[in-house]
């Protein structure tokens, strides 16, 4: 267990190595929220980064069933505008204060020109040494914040996007468990993206079979060489969705008119190699360049909705 750990963090810190980070000198025009449930799941914490340093500010601490929408809706500062937000799930041990507050400046900065100018981060944390329990309770955290994603939706109608990196997908999927109950299935999402995603490929026979009825267009990545992946799919000995891509997806694609496979193997040797192959979303300017597209909602050119990524544009 302490390999698994030391693996996955080292694997993890590699990214921030590249160079592209905003400056701490640069302003971040965005706002930026975060959504903290803490380890008993029985209390959450809600703050903001100010937009010079990212600096925390904590604007409610509490309870989470003490948390009303109306008191969530008076803490948030929706502009008037048609802007739209994102809501962004990291990964195993992404809570950590460098690594999250660098993810959110590089989202700030590939969303720049997009509508998007509001995002709600979901930090979790994991409290195994090890990455198999980790996994499995996972989803947990999101069946607690199942509410809290319905209102953000509220505040932001049609206009909510969704990312989620590597086991923050299975964060996600607890949100689905529990939006599966509701009878009515709401078309309530702009874009889903689901990068490196650390779910079992099947998943859209089951947790997600309602999705693409909640959301006007899906974006799998994969990638073929993710070494964390790889080694996920060693521990649980299931087909993992950002490796191998979904379970039968050509009937996946043929039956749900806007779910979209896009393969980023092939933008692994960007100036120099990053050895995980799991973090792409954050430094890779190919898969970064096609994330602006999707948030600028540009439609897709392919006609068989599957789509490869090459190092260059």
């Amino acid at each position: 267990m302490i390999f698994e750990r030391a693996f996955i963090k080292f694997s993890l810190l590699l990214f921030l190595l590249p160079g592209f980070c905003i400056s701490r000198r640069d302003s971040i025009p965005h706002k930026n929220y975060y959504i903290e449930i803490k380890r008993n799941l029985k209390k959450i914490e809600i703050g903001y980064y100010s937009e010079k340093r990212m600096n925390p500010k904590i604007i409610f601490k509490g309870k989470l069933n003490e948390l009303s929408k109306e008191k969530f809706y008076s803490l948030i500062n929706v502009p008037a505008d048609s802007s739209e937000a994102l809501i962004y799930f990291h990964c195993l041990w992404g809570n950590q204060k460098h690594f999250h507050r660098e993810t959110l400046k590089g989202l700030n900065k590939t969303c720049s020109d997009t509508k998007t100018k509001t995002f709600f981060s979901i930090i979790w944390h994991a409290p195994f040494p090890g990455y198999k329990p980790n996994w499995d309770a996972a989803d947990e955290k999101g069946k607690k914040l199942k509410k809290v994603f319905e209102w953000i939706t509220e505040l932001y109608p049609q206009k909510t996007n969704v990312l989620c990196h590597s086991m923050g997908n299975r964060v996600f999927q607890g949100v689905m468990q529990e939006m599966n109950k509701d009878s009515l299935k709401k078309k309530c999402i702009k874009e889903i993206v689901f990068a490196a995603g650390d779910v079992n490929a099947d998943v859209f026979t089951d947790d997600y079979k309602n999705l693409s009825q909640m959301a006007q267009r899906i974006h799998i990545y994969k990638h073929s060489n993710d070494r964390l992946l790889k080694f996920s799919k060693f521990r649980l000995h299931e087909k993992r969705l950002g490796l191998n891509g979904p379970e039968n997806a050509d009937s996946l694609l043929k039956l749900h008119k806007n779910i979209f496979l896009i393969d980023v193997t092939e933008t692994s040797s960007w100036r120099r190699p990053e050895p995980s192959n799991h973090v792409y979303f954050y430094w890779n300017p190919a898969v970064r360049k096609n994330l602006n597209d999707i948030f600028l909602h540009k439609e897709s050119l392919s006609e068989d909705k599957k789509q490869t990524i090459y190092l260059y544009y």
